[in-house]
């Protein structure tokens, strides 16, 4: 048996701050230079959409990582009922 906790929801969670985190910061950055340029700046919406690939892998590893661990599991599960189903 491995040590990994069973489901990691810490791990859900911080993916889901650092997108949150990530747009927040593109917004307060877009707000910014709206104010002090007093127009819109479209580099930022470039910063923001050349940053969520980055967002989505970050969300998407834990999930993965968890399908991974179901599939082991599941395969496990299956020796187990085979070995009891030959006895």
């Amino acid at each position: 048996m491995t040590n990994e906790r069973p489901f990691p929801k810490w791990d859900m969670w911080t993916a889901t701050w650092f997108c949150g985190a990530l747009s927040a910061i593109t917004v307060i950055g877009m707000l910014a230079t709206y104010a002090s340029a007093g127009g819109a700046n479209p580099s930022m919406l470039l910063v923001f959409l050349c940053n969520l690939p980055l967002a989505f892998m970050f969300a998407a590893y834990p999930v993965r990582r968890a399908h991974e661990r179901i599939k082991a599991l599941e395969s496990r599960l299956r020796v187990l009922e085979e070995a009891q189903a030959a006895k």
